[in-house]
């Protein structure tokens, strides 16, 4: 189990869907809430001013939690997709160079039910 487990994690680490939208959730979470906390004139900073719900740190606490969710959401749903198209019939041969889902070919599927 731990070498499987070991296994799907190298796929998803070398994939560069995933490591996208990691990049996009670990970067792009605090630039918003920071752009929220400062404010200025820009128009991310009014745009980030507009989600703040409250102040102090319940006002900080609230946008870091919208963001956050909006961001995992998005990131989950496109790596999924991503897993979806790669394993679709119409991907690369397993041989292939190209990185493959976490879970791809790891069970056969029953096809009974």
């Amino acid at each position: 189990m731990d070498a499987a487990l070991a296994t799907e994690a190298l796929k998803l680490r070398r994939s560069p869907v995933a490591r996208t939208g990691w990049l996009a959730v670990v970067l792009g979470v605090p630039a918003l809430t920071a752009a929220a906390r400062a404010g200025g004139d820009s128009q991310l900073a009014v745009k980030a001013a507009a989600m703040l719900t409250g102040t102090g740190l319940a006002g900080y606490l609230g946008v870091v939690g919208q963001v956050t969710t909006v961001a995992m959401l998005v990131t989950t749903g496109i790596v999924t997709a991503w897993c979806s198209a790669a394993n679709s019939s119409t991907a690369p041969s397993p041989d292939s160079s190209r990185p493959r889902c976490p879970g791809a070919g790891s069970r056969p599927r029953n096809s009974s039910s």
